[in-house]
């Protein structure tokens, strides 16, 4: 299984999001400047760490094999 990191959370973000679990893959963080919607992807996809700014996931210790 493949684990992703989403870096936005707007409809692009959430299409890619859609169809990498489709596929079998797992995403396990979002980064998006706007609250209401990283938590809402974070709670569809079962997301546990949710970053403010892409910057924060990337310095963040590796999470997964890819970033969309």
């Amino acid at each position: 299984m493949v684990r992703l990191l989403v870096l936005g959370a707007g409809s692009r973000g959430w299409v890619f999001a859609q169809h990498a679990t489709s596929l079998g893959a797992r995403i396990v963080g979002v980064a998006d400047p706007r609250p209401e919607r990283r938590e809402a992807l974070a709670r569809a996809f079962g997301v546990e760490r949710v970053f403010a700014d892409w910057r924060e996931a990337v310095e963040a210790p590796p999470m997964g094999e890819g970033a969309v």
